[in-house]
């Protein structure tokens, strides 16, 4: 005779499933690089962090880059983030520009 496994038995899954606890507070480094994407919410248009991009550069700057990035303690990607939204808006008369060109020849 062959015995039927039977599954009566409470999921042993569930045991690591924890009921809706307390977040852990966060650290500096956590709180630098998760909310700082709200400081650069445009005034009329909410976004998110959704495109990519590739870039090529040389060894040498990717390690100053990085170095630079953990004495700041935020991540490398977030410190380009900073750089690349720091000159788009030194460059807004020039973004401007282009706009009102752009809508000009349609």
């Amino acid at each position: 005779m062959s015995r039927k496994k039977s599954f009566k038995m409470d999921n042993p899954a569930m045991q690591f499933i924890s009921q809706a606890e307390e977040a852990p507070e966060r650290t500096e480094k956590e709180e630098n690089t998760s909310n700082t994407h709200n400081e650069y919410i445009n005034a009329t248009q909410k976004e998110t962090k959704s495109k990519r991009l590739n870039l090529l550069i040389h060894p040498s700057l990717y390690q100053d880059l990085t170095k630079i990035a953990y004495m700041k303690k935020i991540s490398l990607n977030e410190l380009v983030f900073r750089t690349m939204k720091d000159c788009a808006d030194q460059n807004k008369k020039m973004v401007q520009k282009y706009d009102a060109l752009l809508t000009d020849e349609q």
